[in-house]
């Protein structure tokens, strides 16, 4: 009560009062500790928060309380490999971690990991949160967060399940505007065959039955009996599967189609087909060969000339310094074709782009088709 009224230093001698009564209540030891967090002492918060991990390994209050210390301090690292300590003695207890946990452990995972492993467990950690705590605020906020980053990737119909999911389900003020907002900005549309995919196989823990079939139930999502087999081969759970297939027949009678994966063109992805003009393909070819006149020669200036002076710079030199070191031991090789192979595509994001497939071999593997990636700015191409 003293600690919701601001009045920290009271609160914090309340908790040692209790103390001197029972040396072992763990609640009155964290609310100490919690008092030196909310005084800005951090050392003395996360000093005292060892020696209660010490004593009580295996409580996960805690650790999450030594994360919030860590976090208000501003140490991402520490905070990160405190969470993981929290999350995996969660699961070894059967115990629900809390909302507030699960939101920052998503947070945290994108600052210390590299982009696929945080994508994966920041789905997979949101997910969790918007199964067990989907009234929390915290629910809300995540929701949002996801429905925006499968906008970017293009999975459109995850994006409508999502919002349209939370729409009904979060109660907060805030967060129920903005999810409004973003539902009427979104046509009705199913989950195609990559999103469906995603939300099973790529979050990482995976999501939960209940939460899977709620998103289900929110698209106008068809499967078809193929598509039903092939998550059966999987292992995803037969109820499941079996109540997503008979929802799709009856949708199927109702004049829905079934998602299906297109060969040529992959769903929410960079590449989508197209075309470029004559002076773009010339111009791509041009860039090509001075790309490999720039390794061959070791030409630093001329590899950094033809790269888009809007990316990493220090990226572009680290992959012309492994290029060139490559081929100085003989471990890099490239094979002139005939034949040139460019794909075009629209990038919702850097607006045209292209891949320019070429053959080459990497150490003493055998010969393989690689390709650079390119992007076209201010009617110039660049290799990014």
């Amino acid at each position: 009560m003293l600690y919701s009224a601001k009045r920290y230093f009271e609160g914090q001698q309340a908790y040692r009062q209790a103390l001197q009564i029972d040396p072992s209540n763990l609640e009155a030891k964290l609310g100490e500790a919690m008092g030196y967090v909310y005084l800005k002492q951090y050392e003395d918060a996360i000093s005292r928060l060892n020696t209660i991990a010490k004593q009580h390994p295996l409580e996960p209050d805690v650790y999450r309380a030594m994360m919030l210390a860590y976090i208000s301090k501003r140490q991402v690292k520490p905070a990160w490999k405190t969470f993981l300590q929290y999350f995996r003695i969660c699961m070894i207890k059967h115990v629900d971690p809390h909302a507030f946990a699960l939101y920052l452990g998503g947070l945290l995972a994108r600052r210390n990991l590299p982009r696929k492993s945080a994508d994966k467990l920041l789905w997979g950690l949101w997910g969790k949160l918007l199964s067990d705590h989907t009234r929390t605020s915290y629910a809300g906020r995540a929701g949002i967060r996801l429905a925006l980053e499968a906008k970017r990737k293009g999975y459109t119909g995850l994006a409508y399940g999502l919002i349209k999911m939370l729409r009904f389900i979060v109660k907060e003020g805030k967060t129920k505007k903005r999810l409004n907002k973003l539902y009427s900005k979104l046509k009705p549309r199913g989950l195609s065959t990559i999103e469906l995919f995603f939300v099973l196989f790529r979050p990482i823990p995976r999501w939960s039955t209940e939460m899977l079939w709620r998103l289900f139930k929110s698209t106008p999502t068809v499967i078809s009996k193929r598509t039903a087999r092939f998550l059966y081969k999987k292992r995803v759970s037969p109820k499941l599967v079996l109540s997503m297939y008979l929802l799709s027949l009856k949708r199927a009678k109702k004049g829905m189609r079934p998602t299906r994966l297109s060969k040529r063109k992959r769903i929410g992805g960079n590449f989508g087909g197209g075309k470029g003009t004559a002076s773009d393909r010339a111009a791509i070819i041009k860039l090509a060969a001075a790309a490999i006149k720039s390794i061959y020669r070791g030409d630093l200036k001329l590899w950094m000339s033809i790269h888009d002076p809007r990316g990493n710079k220090a990226r572009y030199r680290r992959i012309f310094r492994n290029l060139s070191f490559a081929l100085s031991k003989g471990r890099f090789a490239y094979f002139p074709s005939s034949r040139v192979n460019i794909k075009w595509a629209k990038h919702p994001k850097h607006g045209q782009i292209a891949r320019y497939y070429f053959k080459a071999r990497f150490g003493y593997g055998k010969v393989k088709f690689y390709y650079w990636k390119l992007r076209k700015h201010n009617n110039r191409w660049y290799m990014w």
